[in-house]
């Protein structure tokens, strides 16, 4: 019941279907990919090379990469991963 958008303006959005706000997340730059969702935790990417892992209930960071050029496109999974 719960959708993920990022958008250009440095910010992830949590809303509920009915459009009501959850939580916003600070990513510090643009957001061009979509979200990965895996259990409890939402990885996104942003335009200033870093990869965040954050609680996908509460908006809160668990984690942070930084990698070594702009995430522009949406993290991605195999199947057979631990959850």
């Amino acid at each position: 019941g719960l959708v993920y958008v990022g958008d250009h303006s440095d910010k992830v959005h949590c809303f509920k279907l009915d459009r009501d706000l959850v939580w916003s997340f600070d990513s510090g730059a643009a957001v061009y990919g979509s979200v990965l969702t895996r259990g409890r935790t939402l990885y996104v990417g942003n335009d200033n090379n870093t990869l965040y892992a954050l609680n996908r209930l509460s908006g809160e960071r668990v984690g942070a990469l930084y990698m070594n050029g702009a995430i522009k496109r949406a993290p991605f999974a195999f199947d057979g991963e631990p959850n």
